[in-house]
């Protein structure tokens, strides 16, 4: 088969750490997903070919996991949509080359420095994953670390070392697992290495899942099912809106608050003041505050926002910071202005809103805010509950809802905060601040009922400090990369590399 062979190995990686990631069932294949791409590397010796095996990996990968991204770029892209799916592919492509990156530095660092490889690769991939989340990529998903979202004795170290902790120890389980079946290194080292890490990660996870957890709010949730061609049609907007306001009634009687989706009040970006007007008469006769979503209009500029209502009345409000490129806005103006992409352009807010019930006070990331770790953290600095407002509908039945779901998992454990989280179409639920799912509604239905939300309010280490917890985790697997390495120490040839 010859060199095939190292392209099939590299996308069965690609291929199980996408079932791993898409089923929370088969979360623990991410265990096991990185010996094929490990086989592959043991057995070439070229970097570049090291590179171009390990980009068709990482490329099939974000092809396989992210194609569901196609879904409303194809339905609403209009006559660009032909566009959009190259642009897609492009993106996967660009996403494919971190991949490549990692099979290429890990294969030169082992020819040139005598490190374990049991270290070596763990730290470079979340060096590497470092880099796409915070400067290289506006897509923050296909972490390893999100694979064991379903486990949450194995996630609690989130709390101090964030998902890309989590992504650490997937490798250094892979790593271990590869080393010990092969012989490298030393087995009775590598299993050593696996029963102390594994030993420490639950033993962690088991104490911290020990909290006592107070009950904070009782909360009614609403998700309406409607789809997207609906959504927006003006002759249905009295319907659509019954449609949340029929269950908040009955809801109201039981509960503290009441949550709506994203952009769950119909009405258009074009909107005026008069038709708020009529529209806010229909909130009239709801006994307690509900947090809904709209499109907000304000001096030429619209934005997404989730306002808190009370009788009617505005309460407060809060403008989504972080938008979905190419959805919610085009980056790059001058280069791709000309770009029409068919949804409503956005303008990001400019602060934090923290709201406040009682002795409780909560914030409300926006869809895709969920994504953005550092966006958490500093609401959660503040907030004793977050409420993600969503709306999945742009991806109909696809493994999209179950993906974006286990984030919130993560998210949860890494600041130490239930999530309620309340979709259009679903996923609709809560998660406590142990990254355990306490309720999920039916996708795809029409879906309302009562949460009682708890939690203990504690701030976590990461939650603190953020992605510099890595620190330690660089530091001392460096340290230990080269003192269980090899015994015998290639000779580096400095004059090779002279008036380079």
């Amino acid at each position: 088969m010859g060199r095939s062979i190292f392209y099939l190995a590299a996308m069965g990686t690609g291929f199980l750490l996408f079932l791993a990631m898409a089923d929370s069932r088969l979360g623990f294949l991410g265990l096991v997903a990185f010996l094929p791409l490990f086989w592959m590397l043991d057995n070439i010796d070229n970097p570049r070919l090291a590179f171009l095996h390990g980009w068709a990996g990482g490329s099939f990968f974000f092809l396989l996991f992210l194609h569901w991204l196609a879904i409303p770029v194809w339905n609403f892209g209009g006559a660009f949509r032909h566009l959009g799916i190259f642009g897609l592919l492009i993106l996967f492509l660009i996403m494919g080359l971190f991949w490549g990156a990692f099979s290429y530095l890990l294969t030169q660092i082992r020819q040139t420095f005598p490190v374990s490889f049991v270290f070596a690769a763990p730290l470079l991939w979340v060096l590497l994953e470092f880099l796409r989340l915070h400067i290289l990529s506006p897509l923050p998903l296909g972490m390893a670390g999100y694979a064991l979202a379903p486990y949450p004795q194995l996630i609690q170290s989130a709390g101090i070392f964030g998902v890309l902790g989590i992504s650490f120890f997937v490798l250094l389980v892979n790593s271990c697992l590869w080393a010990f079946s092969r012989g490298k290194e030393s087995r009775i080292s590598a299993a050593i290495i696996l029963i102390l890490v594994m030993g420490a990660n639950l033993g962690y996870g088991y104490w911290s899942m020990q909290k006592n957890q107070e009950e904070m709010l009782e909360v009614g949730l609403v998700q309406g099912n409607i789809s997207q061609e609906e959504k927006w049609d003006y002759r249905l907007r009295e319907a659509n809106l019954e449609a949340h306001l029929e269950p908040s009634r009955e809801l109201a009687p039981e509960v503290d608050l009441v949550v709506w989706p994203e952009t769950s009040i119909p009405t258009t970006p074009l909107g005026s003041q008069a038709q708020w007007g009529t529209m806010k008469d229909f909130f009239n006769d709801l006994e307690v505050p509900l947090l809904a979503g709209i499109l907000s209009p304000d001096n030429n500029r619209v934005y997404n926002t989730a306002l808190l209502l009370k009788g009617g009345e505005i309460q407060g409000s809060y403008n989504k910071k972080w938008l979905v490129p190419f959805g919610e806005y085009i980056p790059l103006q001058g280069l791709l202005g000309w770009v029409d992409t068919g949804f409503v352009p956005t303008t990001p807010g400019e602060e934090i809103k923290i709201f406040e019930h009682g002795d409780w006070t909560w914030a409300t990331p926006i869809c895709y805010e969920v994504l953005n770790s550092g966006l958490i953290r500093r609401m959660s600095s503040e907030a004793d509950i977050l409420f993600h407002q969503s709306n999945e509908a742009w991806f109909e039945n696809s493994i999209g809802l179950p993906v974006l779901w286990s984030v919130n998992l993560i998210r949860a454990v890494e600041v130490n905060r239930p999530i309620v989280k309340v979709a259009n179409t679903g996923y609709t639920g809560w998660v406590d601040e142990l990254g355990q799912t306490r309720s999920l509604f039916p996708h795809l239905e029409h879906h309302y009922g009562r949460v009682t939300v708890t939690g203990s309010g504690q701030d976590t280490i990461y939650m603190r400090y953020g992605d510099l917890m890595l620190l330690p985790i660089f530091v001392g697997g460096s340290a230990l990369s080269f003192l269980v390495g090899p015994r015998r120490k290639k000779r580096i040839d400095f004059k090779k590399y002279a008036g380079r």
